[in-house]
């Protein structure tokens, strides 16, 4: 069962984050009860910092009674439902094989710059048992992304979006993006433009502190 949560606050530092892609790429918007693919869109290379998550709890006739459980703020996780995944290698896998593991998808292409230099960052993250990564590439054929991972000396598993379906889903518009979904499938936070090493850092200890509670 999922209660009610509170929304993480995600404490970042002040940095300047670039993607590649025709749309700017914005800040996350505050999670709430919808799938993030009926947000609003994201949209040309961003310099904007990632905004704390924030719950927007409704005003009601149930506020009174909310607050006095200290829970007027809180908001209902969505759930992701389980959906299908293409790994390069041809087999297949579900999201729900990763249940206990903090999911990270990360939205990328070969010929983005960014997603280039963020990649060494992306592999050292998939080398950790604690994180399931699921690095889709979208829109690109096989042998050229293996081509690339051979270049570049890369050994995590990627996954297959050759017809964007599901980076329409999540509503990408440029790259890298990345998603991060709890141990059980709820949203936790999604990140626009390429993260260095002190940025996920700040993301992933504000997730363990949320999911201490």
């Amino acid at each position: 069962m999922y209660q009610k949560i509170r929304l993480i606050p995600i404490i970042l530092v002040l940095l300047f984050t670039t993607a590649c892609g025709s749309s700017k790429i914005e800040a996350p918007m505050a999670i709430d009860q919808q799938s993030p693919s009926d947000q609003s869109d994201v949209a040309a290379e961003s310099t904007n910092p990632p905004e704390s998550i924030e719950s927007t709890s409704d005003e009601s006739t149930e506020s009174t009674s909310a607050e006095s459980t200290g829970s007027s703020n809180a908001q209902e996780a969505y759930i992701f439902p389980d959906f299908p995944l293409k790994k390069l290698d041809g087999t297949s896998a579900q999201l729900y094989d990763f249940k206990d593991k903090i999911i990270v998808i990360n939205f990328w292409a070969t010929w983005c710059h960014f997603c280039d230099l963020e990649m060494p960052l992306i592999e050292s993250l998939s080398e950790k048992e604690k994180y399931q990564v699921l690095a889709v590439n979208v829109g690109e054929d096989p042998d050229t992304i293996q081509k690339y991972l051979d270049e570049k000396g890369l050994t995590l598993d990627v996954y297959l979006d050759e017809d964007q379906s599901l980076a329409s889903q999540f509503s990408v518009t440029g790259f890298p993006t990345s998603v991060f979904i709890g141990p059980n499938f709820e949203y936790l936070y999604a990140y626009p433009g390429m993260l260095d090493e002190k940025t996920l850092d700040s993301i992933l200890t504000s997730i363990d502190e949320y999911l201490a509670q």
